[in-house]
This record gives structure tokens, C-alpha cells and sequence, in this order.
């Protein structure tokens, strides 16, 4: 699921608008892009969104790994 880059993903459980993750620094360049991270406005969801290179939905593990899928 591609977003334009104006919207906000939605958190697939929540069904709710996910926010900004900042990073340091702002936009993390990598080799094949940029990458912008979202997470769920419920902060005890695991669910996080990536856009740019590896877009789409992960899950974090409790010691902060994406995993990929929700």
C-alpha cells in the first residue's frame, strides 16, 4: 500500500491516524532512499509504519526490532 506523501498512514488495529516518528536525523538516507517512520497514536501498539524504500506495515519486538508485518 503506497500512501501520497501528504497522508498519514492509519494503524490497521487502532483504525487511527498514526504520528510522526521523528529520527535522528530527521529523514534517515540509506543507500536506496530516504525512510519515514510512523507509529500508532496508541503508544502501547506495536504497529509502525515505513515510508520510502521498505514501505509498509511493522511490528516492533519488545527490544525494538521491526519486524516485517503487522
Amino acid at each position: 500500500m503506497s500512501l501520497a506523501d501528504t497522508e498519514y498512514p492509519a494503524c490497521p488495529k487502532h483504525e487511527a491516524c498514526m504520528v510522526p516518528l521523528p529520527l535522528e536525523p530527521p529523514a534517515v538516507i540509506l543507500p536506496y532512499g530516504t525512510v519515514e517512520l510512523f507509529r500508532c497514536a496508541n503508544l502501547s501498539c506495536p504497529i509502525f509504519y515505513v515510508r520510502g524504500a521498505s514501505e509498509g506495515f511493522y511490528t516492533a519486538t519488545p527490544s525494538g526490532v521491526l519486524m516485517n508485518g503487522v
